[in-house]
């Protein structure tokens, strides 16, 4: 945001309440100055921001009307959001697709395009950088290559990962499930730099 919306923000939000209800008849009180901040997940209810409840308070702080949900934005028929914050990548999505597409000038999205290609565990880890992202294996697509790397490397341990961040587990390769999809196998680092011992 730059220093002429910032200003603007803070002289629209001196003349509103900090609190704010989601209601679509407060959403589509007239003649509202406001700027629009649309919320959005995949759990978020027209009256429940759910995990962003705190995304939704710094909005109305700054002085935004805030809207959850892509469904109440559609409904509301609102003028156009300034800030749209999606929990998830919206670039793919078809039902946030649109909302991203040829953005205005003024209109904010807090992601990048491409940017799930670096902020995917599969996808970076999976990327062949020759520095920094120890060796890793998509599953099921590149099973063939993980059991041929496996079999010239018999020493080597391994950790199973997806995106859901649970389960981790350091392996042996008789362990490892090379079917199981949406996954990937990383070679352990068995030496890894600490900061601190930790």
């Amino acid at each position: 945001m730059d220093l002429k919306s910032v200003n603007r923000v803070e002289q629209i939000s001196l003349s509103f309440p900090s609190q704010q209800t989601n209601d679509l008849h407060q959403i589509q009180r007239e003649n509202d100055p406001r700027p629009i901040a649309l919320i959005a997940a995949k759990n978020i209810k027209s009256n429940d921001p759910a995990h962003l409840l705190h995304v939704q308070k710094v909005f109305q702080r700054l002085g935004y009307q805030t809207i959850l949900g892509i469904e109440n934005y559609q409904k509301s028929k609102s003028a156009e959001f300034e800030i749209f914050w999606n929990h998830e990548y919206p670039f793919t999505n078809s039902e946030t697709k649109l909302l991203v597409t040829n953005p205005k000038e003024y209109q904010k999205i807090n992601h990048i395009p491409g940017s799930g290609f670096y902020t995917s565990k599969v996808a970076l880890a999976t990327a062949n950088l020759s520095f920094g992202v120890p060796l890793a294996f998509a599953l099921p697509k590149q099973k063939s290559e993980f059991e041929a790397y496996a079999k010239e490397h018999p020493e080597t341990r391994w950790v199973q990962k997806s995106n859901a961040h649970r389960n981790i587990k350091v392996l042996p390769i008789k362990q490892l499930d090379t079917s199981k999809s949406d996954t990937f196998i990383q070679k352990f680092v068995e030496n890894p730099l600490l900061i601190d011992g930790k």
